[in-house]
């Protein structure tokens, strides 16, 4: 038999146990500066736009050698 959150009787020490450690470890758990957050999103910013930046490249590089090869 089920209640109607969906736990069966013979699993509620487990499920109480679960959700009690689950409440333990919310409480716990400390959230990264916002400095640290901001200079991670800060570099991945910066890697962002150096990828972007050396696909431009290899595009326009890749485009130039092959319209010299067609030319000649």
């Amino acid at each position: 038999m089920s209640d109607p959150d969906g736990v069966r009787r013979g699993d509620e020490p487990l499920a109480h146990a679960l959700k009690r450690a689950a409440d333990a470890a919310g409480r716990a758990a400390l959230p990264a500066p916002a400095a640290l957050v901001a200079a991670r999103g800060l570099r991945r910013r910066r890697r962002n736009l150096a990828a972007a930046a050396a696909c431009a490249v290899c595009l326009l590089a890749g485009s130039g050698a092959a319209l010299g090869l067609r030319l000649q």
